[in-house]
């Protein structure tokens, strides 16, 4: 039960980390100008739905135990896990940047590229800590 939890842990605490650091410092300024008018703003900050964004991490970080987690631990190594923790990124990223850039008004191309882009990077670093989270319980079990 500690090969699952953990590895998912891991996943979860990085993804955050990393998520946070990207939307509301690295890329902030990109997304409010893109599509900013789609943005909730309350007196000049971005209001979150905080429990509907934990849910949407833990979401991801199940994708990626489940699909790409399994795919890399048959090789087992390092760039292994990111390479499928990247390619279930890109795809996921993919599925809901198109369909937005698909069907509403005034979704840009450069938050598409680089939504699918930074999905591929956190779904990639994600796997890799839940890797490295992996091999640390190998070594005390």
């Amino acid at each position: 039960m500690l090969k699952v939890i953990v590895p998912w842990i891991a996943g979860y605490m990085g993804l955050i980390a990393l998520d946070l650091l990207w939307l509301g410092v690295i890329a902030s300024g990109f997304y409010r100008n893109q599509i900013g008018h789609l943005m909730h703003i309350v007196d000049g900050n971005m209001s979150v739905n905080i429990p509907a964004a934990l849910l949407t991490w833990a979401v991801i970080v199940t994708g990626v135990q489940v699909f790409a987690f399994p795919k890399a631990l048959a090789i087992g190594t390092l760039p292994t896990f990111i390479l499928w923790g990247a390619l279930f990124g890109a795809i996921t990223y993919a599925v809901y940047d198109l369909t937005n850039y698909a069907v509403l008004k005034n979704w840009t191309l450069a938050v598409t590229v680089a939504d699918i882009l930074w999905g591929a990077f956190v779904c990639a670093a994600t796997a890799l800590c839940m890797a490295l989270a992996h091999r640390a319980l190998l070594r005390f079990f």
